[in-house]
C-alpha cells in the first residue's frame, strides 16, 4: 500500500419545486447543430417577482415543436430531454420551448437549426508512394480524397526534411540535397497519406543530360 490519499468534496445542492417563478431566461436564445455529431445542454434560469434566480428548480417542462415531414406526418427536428438536453433528429429548423408546470404562460424559447453532418476525408490517396528524384529537380505529387464530394477537400503538404525534400502548396516535390524525407498530404481533419523521397546526385547517372525521374518530373530552374 502506498500510502497515498485522495479527497473529494461533494456538495449536494436541493432541488427547488416551489418557487414561485415570473420569468425564464433561455440560454442561449439559438442554437445550431450538426446530425450525428452535436449534443447540447440548454440552460433555463428562472427568476421570481424580486429578480432573484431560483437555482436547481424542479418545476418545469421541456418540448420540441413538430413538423411535417415528406408524408405530412408530425415529426420532431430534435429531441429535449427533461433537463434541456437537445439531440438532433433531422435536418430542418424548429423552436425548443420550456415552460413552468404551474404557470403554463411563463416560457421561453430556442431557436434551432439542425445541418447535415459534415461529409469527411475517410482516405487520401497520392500518385507515389515511393520517389527517386534527382537533386535539383522537381516533380508533382498528384493527390485525390475519398470520398471525392467530401465537404473539405483541402489538403495541406509538409515534409519531414526541408533541407532535403521541400514541397510546394500545389504538392510540387523538389530535391535540394542528396538523402531521404517523407512529403505528407495532410487533410484538413487529420487523415493523411505520405511519399517517401529518395534524392540523388545527377553525377551517379551514366549521361548527365538524361537524369532518371519520376514519371512527370521537371528540371528545376
Amino acid at each position: 500500500v502506498s500510502g497515498k490519499k485522495a479527497q473529494c468534496d461533494i456538495k449536494v445542492i436541493e432541488a427547488v419545486e416551489d418557487a414561485d417563478i415570473v420569468s425564464i431566461d433561455m440560454i442561449p436564445s439559438s442554437l445550431e447543430l450538426k446530425m450525428n455529431e452535436d449534443v447540447f445542454q440548454l440552460t433555463a434560469r428562472c427568476k421570481d417577482a424580486s429578480g432573484n434566480v431560483a437555482e436547481n428548480y424542479t418545476g418545469l417542462e421541456w418540448m420540441a415543436a413538430t413538423a411535417e415531414d415528406s408524408f405530412v406526418q408530425q415529426v420532431a427536428i430534435v429531441e429535449v430531454s427533461d433537463r434541456g438536453v437537445v439531440t438532433p433528429k433531422y435536418v430542418g429548423t424548429t423552436q425548443v420551448t420550456v415552460r413552468d408546470k404551474r404557470k403554463p404562460h411563463v416560457t421561453a424559447m430556442c431557436h434551432v437549426q439542425v445541418k447535415a453532418a459534415e461529409k469527411k476525408v475517410q482516405k487520401v490517396e497520392l500518385s507515389h508512394t515511393q520517389m527517386l528524384l534527382a537533386k535539383g529537380y522537381s516533380i508533382a505529387l498528384g493527390v485525390s480524397v475519398l470520398p471525392a464530394d467530401a465537404d473539405n477537400k483541402t489538403i495541406r503538404f509538409s515534409s519531414s526534411d526541408e533541407a532535403v525534400v521541400s514541397v510546394a502548396e500545389d504538392g510540387l516535390v523538389t530535391g535540394n540535397a542528396i538523402g531521404e524525407a517523407d512529403v505528407y498530404a495532410i487533410a484538413a481533419n487529420g487523415v493523411m497519406s505520405k511519399c517517401h523521397v529518395k534524392v540523388v546526385d545527377r553525377a551517379l547517372y551514366l549521361d548527365v543530360n538524361e537524369v532518371v525521374m519520376a514519371k512527370g518530373a521537371v528540371r528545376g530552374l
